[in-house]
């Protein structure tokens, strides 16, 4: 039973990376700076990254471990920051 539930939990990982990687392609077109990033071709684990505005910037690092980091930054006009939310999950 564990077998099985690894595989899955396997198969969940690697379908989020894959649809991370969709995601990034179709924000670049539609005109946003985007990007997703995996190490090696096990696709374990993904680095994203989209900008939806000059002052809006939002960036994770996702693993089998889950979601290990997220920033999301707001800048206000003289480029200082509104307000800049990160969270850190240490996988012990």
């Amino acid at each position: 039973m564990f077998f099985r539930l690894a595989e899955q939990h396997r198969q969940f990982v690697k379908d989020l990376v894959m649809n991370l990687q969709a995601l990034a392609i179709v924000l670049e077109n539609r005109g946003y700076l985007a990007s997703c990033y995996t190490c090696g071709n096990q696709m374990n684990s993904a680095s994203f990254m989209v900008s939806l505005s000059d002052n809006h910037l939002i960036r994770f690092l996702f693993s089998d471990y889950g979601i290990s980091h997220f920033e999301n930054e707001v800048r206000c006009k003289n480029n200082g920051p509104l307000f800049l939310i990160i969270c850190k999950n240490e996988a012990v």
